[in-house]
């Protein structure tokens, strides 16, 4: 019994490292080539000129951004616009890191809500975990264009965590959103999800630096370990 107890102390631990780094493929948008180092173009069906995401930042107006069906690590969601990519030429604001950030609320063709989504899927083993990004509000809109939904699970997972409330927030600063959440399964496939959820307006809030990585475990559980491993110790010396 003592045994088992033990090694699942251990196992615990290892979990809370396994995945100590992050995990988001592309989480601050700036891997701009895909397979084999091709070019991604923009879709010019979606009023927008067609460039390649390479190409954004250092791109003037409207060569600034671009819309796009996939960039590396994310999909847009079905039945959506598409991902907008904006750098700091578009509307003369820095991003987070790098030169890349992401509105959802994006240039459309008209024919389907300008509110847009974008997903990768993770993997995941048992343990807690903290979903870090960044949010912006775009300067000159009103309360109610700007809101923003994350989302991790797809009802594999314990706690689903969900952000509805991104609107309002500062508009001249980047703001850190953290949501921390449970998963019960080692090697649990699951979707990270962004969306816009404001008016419909091709104006929203911004997105940039994503990350998910584990929560070490407290200072308390490394003292628990220790006396079990100090118990170990002292019943193998007994039986000798």
């Amino acid at each position: 019994m003592f045994k088992a107890s033990l090694l699942a102390a251990a196992l615990l631990l290892g979990a809370s490292f396994a995945h100590a780094a992050t995990i988001v493929v592309n989480g601050d948008f700036e891997t701009v080539h895909g397979d084999g180092g091709s070019d991604i173009y923009g879709m010019t069906d979606y009023n927008s000129t067609g460039d390649t995401l390479s190409a954004l930042a250092d791109g003037t107006r409207s060569s600034s951004w671009d819309v796009f069906h996939a960039i590396p690590g994310w999909t847009k969601g079905d039945g959506t616009t598409g991902i907008e990519v904006q750098t700091t030429n578009a509307l003369g604001i820095k991003p987070h890191s790098g030169d890349h950030y992401i509105e959802l609320d994006s240039e459309g063709n008209r024919t389907q809500p300008s509110n847009s989504s974008m997903q990768q899927t993770v993997i995941l083993d048992a343990g807690r975990y903290a979903l870090s990004f960044w949010y912006r509000g775009r300067p000159g809109t009103t309360d109610g264009s700007n809101g923003i939904t994350s989302a991790i699970g797809n009802g594999i997972l314990d706690i689903l965590e969900v952000n509805s409330g991104l609107d309002g927030l500062a508009k001249n600063d980047w703001t850190r959103i953290t949501r921390r959440f449970t998963v019960d399964n080692d090697n649990t496939e699951t979707t990270l999800v962004f969306a816009a959820v404001g008016r419909n307006d091709e104006l929203g809030g911004f997105v940039d630096t994503v990350s998910i990585s584990a929560i070490p475990l407290p200072a308390g559980a490394w003292l628990i370990l220790s006396g079990l491993a100090g118990l170990g110790v002292m019943r193998r010396f007994k039986r000798g």
